[in-house]
């Protein structure tokens, strides 16, 4: 069941503490000229020689220099722009002799208000030159250990640009198999190339490769197990009638991993939008058959409820509202009944004899809860009436009583039953 599944959730373990880092590969294809090498100038006119030096220049957008060449980088400064200086060159015959002209250039200028940014310039005599940057999202996140996990190319990126997608795991770079050209893959525990299970706790990464020498950053999904599957639900019923502490136990089929937290997310049994509460626990109770419980804490009413749960490393809930609890199916309806309702009859009086005293009687019978004591009270003109120390006196019978040595007076009685810990009064 997609239940015991886990979603792409977000840990706060991420390296966001040290800072927002930005993410550059950008490939330049057009010469600049270097006055110490082998002449550009000649290529493009045979009676000229280098001049000037080009350059290349990423920068911020104060214009401080970041990097002077192209590659793949990681920033601590959010980048405003490359630019491309091919240098210029001198002319040393005919008319123009002495005088210089440039070889041109480009300027890739990165948009200020984007997480990503891709393009590419494209040249007559040089193969096209692009980059791509993006605000790095250093979050670890949870691979879905069953359904997948989606991961996509940002919209800025065209699909024709795609080539693939990469993975590294444990320092080890791999194609994903029947990635090529895709805008998203899905990943998942049980059908991914590698078998995941045996890195239950590592941490994988992704990226994809575009045409023109450049590529996306890593970004890591920690490999976890999957929630644990679901068995069964114990109810237990409301103590009394009209008392609201109703509850129920989840058992699974496995305890949880070191660092595993379970969350359950509690339901209306017949209306989805009504939500009721959430608990979450790193212990379960070992039932001592091979499956581990849960007893939700919070008391409830009688009636019909639905669970969703999920597992992830590290502590407290997962907020109703994060899309992963959509992806989950509930567990069973299950019922939490009201118990038998304490009530009771008088099935005989007898007045007292005009010629005793205190001789009269009241036969009570009640009906409840089989296999618990039930207890009277009764008044006189009143007054609560104590015997042997108890205002509350068990019943001679399972089910019925006597209370006898009346005498003369109006009386009242109530009865109640013994319940584990608490009573249940006849109303």
């Amino acid at each position: 069941m997609k239940n015991h599944l886990l979603h792409i959730i977000l840990l706060f373990c991420s390296f966001l503490s040290y800072g927002q880092t930005y993410h550059v590969s950008v490939n330049n294809t057009l010469y600049y000229q270097n006055t110490g090498s082998a002449s550009y100038c000649f290529r493009s006119n045979p009676a000229s020689v280098p001049s000037v030096d080009g350059f290349l220049r990423l920068e911020d957008k104060n214009g401080n220099l970041l990097k002077d060449i192209d590659g793949h980088f990681t920033l601590t400064t959010r980048p405003a722009r490359f630019i491309e200086n091919s240098g210029k060159c001198r002319w040393i015959e005919g008319s123009n002799r002495g005088s210089t002209y440039s070889l041109g250039g480009y300027t890739f200028t990165i948009p200020e208000n984007q997480n990503s940014y891709y393009e590419v310039k494209t040249f007559a005599l040089a193969a096209p030159s692009a980059i791509y940057f993006e605000v790095e999202d250093n979050n670890i996140r949870e691979l879905n250990c069953n359904g997948g996990s989606v991961i996509s190319v940002p919209s800025v990126v065209p699909t024709s640009a795609i080539i693939e997608w990469e993975y590294l795991l444990n320092s080890s770079v791999g194609v994903v198999n029947n990635s090529q050209g895709k805008r998203s893959i899905t990943v998942a525990l049980n059908t991914f190339q590698e078998n995941l299970r045996n890195h239950i706790g590592k941490t994988i990464y992704f990226r994809f490769k575009m045409k023109n020498g450049i590529q996306s950053s890593f970004k890591g999904y920690k490999i976890v197990s999957c929630s644990p599957a679901y068995h069964s639900t114990n109810v237990s019923n409301t103590v009394c009638n009209y008392s609201t502490d109703g509850s129920f136990k989840i058992n699974f089929r496995r305890n949880l991993n070191a660092n595993e937290t379970l969350v359950i997310t509690l339901y209306d049994g017949d209306n989805d939008a009504i939500l009721y509460n959430q608990e979450f626990t790193k212990t379960l109770i070992n039932n001592g058959n091979g499956t581990y419980g849960y007893q939700w804490q919070q008391p409830l009413d009688a009636g019909r409820y639905r669970v969703k749960y999920q597992t992830h490393n590290g502590n407290g809930g997962i907020a109703t509202t994060d899309p992963s609890w959509d992806s989950l199916e509930f567990i069973p309806v299950f019922t939490i009944g009201r118990s038998e309702k304490v009530t009771f009859s008088i099935t005989n009086d007898t007045d007292e004899n005009c010629y005793a005293v205190n001789d009269g009687y009241i036969d009570v019978s009640a009906i409840g809860q089989p296999g618990n004591t039930f207890f009277y009270q009764y008044k006189k003109d009143g007054t609560t009436q104590v015997v042997a120390g108890q205002s509350w006196i068990p019943f001679t019978g399972s089910t019925t009583t006597r209370i006898s040595g009346l005498g003369k007076a109006t009386y009242r009685v109530q009865v109640r039953q013994r319940r584990g810990t608490k009573n249940c009064y006849a109303k």
